[in-house]
C-alpha cells in the first residue's frame, strides 16, 4: 500500500503533464481575462447546430403523422425543407461554413 501511494506521488512530480491540467478549451485559452475567450464564430457554429437540430426534429415526426399525409402535412414538410435548404446556402454564402483550422 505504501509503495502503491509512492508511485502515485512520483507520477504527480516527474510526469507532470500541462495539457491535462490546462484550460485550452474550445480552440482558446481561457487563462487571460475572464471576458476575452469569447469567439464569435463558435456562437455561430452553435446556432447553425441548433437551427439544424430542431429542423431534424420536424422532419423525423413527418413519416409517423403522414399516414394520410394531407394537405396540412405536406405544407409544412415542404416548408420545413426549404427552411433547411435556404439556411445551408445562407450560411454557405455568407461564409459561415467554411471551417479554419
Amino acid at each position: 500500500l505504501v509503495f502503491f501511494f509512492w508511485v502515485c506521488y512520483v507520477d504527480q512530480i516527474y510526469f507532470y503533464n500541462r495539457e491535462i491540467i490546462s484550460s485550452y478549451e474550445c480552440g482558446f485559452d481561457s487563462k487571460d481575462t475572464s471576458r476575452l475567450p469569447f469567439s464569435l464564430y463558435f456562437f455561430l457554429i452553435l446556432l447553425v447546430f441548433i437551427v439544424f437540430d430542431v429542423e431534424l426534429c420536424f422532419l423525423l415526426q413527418v413519416p409517423y403523422e403522414s399516414f394520410g399525409f394531407y394537405y396540412g402535412n405536406r405544407l409544412f414538410f415542404l416548408f420545413v425543407v426549404y427552411l433547411l435548404v435556404s439556411g445551408v446556402l445562407l450560411e454557405l454564402f455568407s461564409g459561415i461554413l467554411l471551417w479554419k483550422f
